[in-house]
């Protein structure tokens, strides 16, 4: 599992040494649209397209968008509390919800659950591409922009126009011809890169000085204390399965997405601070998880 985790982020040293020895010839916002526009439209087709859905899987998003519903009302709860600044009250709410199921949750999944895993969190991370592309847009914007601008801002992201399209493919049963597919599979792939590239290069502007260690304190506390203190006895009272439940609970709880960065560059809301966000909730990941594997072993989630 370590090692797996640790080959997918040598790309963000490699955005990291990008950045630190080419400078200004590495422009991460390009990046940033390269990604949103064109790479990220072409991972949500694919993932809808990778097997056909069913009754049982449709109900898989409805779980985990209860769970993130949970996340957002006390997140958003907590940042208002805490935080006159409209920028830091959107950047902790949305760090709280929108998790890095992608890059992270994924391979986690397969270590800790097997193959069977996969679908589950396929599913998973596709909802969270929508999340963040919907609710992660606005709550950027809105650091800079008006209500309306950030509802539009919404609406001009293609990603969420071509994961219908896909969807309604899906549905009825529209076979995605195998050459095309490899293709859209090489794009999906390059999405994910981009990411991890943008974080290594956001990564190399973080100051150790000028840390926010108010908002990093709250993250971690919302995102590794009280969140996860709310989850397991939910989702434990639906009764789901011990996969279902041990996957959504593992979902719900990585660290904050990479994509969080993209979305603060886009709307110029505090870039660097998300970065040191995702940098510190990765971290601080790595033990949360031994004590959510020996939680899992205790009721019987795991074997």
């Amino acid at each position: 599992m370590f090692y797996s985790v640790l080959a997918v982020y040598c790309f963000v040293f490699v955005g990291f040494f990008a950045k630190k020895w080419f400078q200004d010839q590495v422009q991460e916002r390009s990046f940033v649209v390269l990604s949103l526009y064109f790479f990220q439209p072409i991972l949500a087709f694919w993932g809808l397209s990778t097997r056909p859905l069913n009754m049982e899987l449709l109900l898989v998003p409805l779980w985990f968008f209860a769970g993130i519903g949970m996340c957002l009302l006390v997140s958003f709860s907590v940042a208002t509390f805490f935080f006159k600044d409209t920028q830091e009250r959107s950047i902790l709410t949305a760090g709280a919800v929108i998790g890095n199921t992608g890059n992270l949750g994924i391979p986690l999944g397969i270590a800790i659950f097997g193959e069977a895993s996969v679908v589950y969190t396929s599913l998973m991370t596709l909802c969270n591409i929508f999340l963040l592309q919907t609710v992660g847009v606005f709550l950027y914007s809105r650091g800079n922009y008006s209500l309306r601008a950030s509802l539009v801002n919404i609406v001009k992201l293609p990603v969420i126009w071509v994961g219908f399209v896909a969807l309604a493919l899906n549905l009825l049963h529209v076979r995605i011809e195998e050459n095309i597919f490899r293709a859209l599979e090489m794009g999906a792939h390059t999405a994910l890169t981009f990411q991890l590239l943008t974080f290594g290069m956001f990564l190399n502007q973080v100051k150790l000085r000028a840390l926010n260690v108010k908002l990093l304190v709250h993250a971690n506390v919302l995102k590794f204390g009280l969140l996860p203190l709310l989850l397991f006895p939910f989702f434990l009272w639906l009764d789901l399965s011990p996969l279902l439940t041990g996957v959504l609970l593992l979902q719900l709880t990585v660290p904050m997405a990479v994509n969080n960065i993209n979305f603060a560059s886009l709307y110029y809301c505090r870039p660097v601070d998300v970065t040191s966000m995702v940098l510190v909730t990765s971290v601080v990941y790595m033990g949360y998880l031994a004590g959510m594997i020996w939680a899992f072993k205790w009721l019987g989630i795991l074997g």
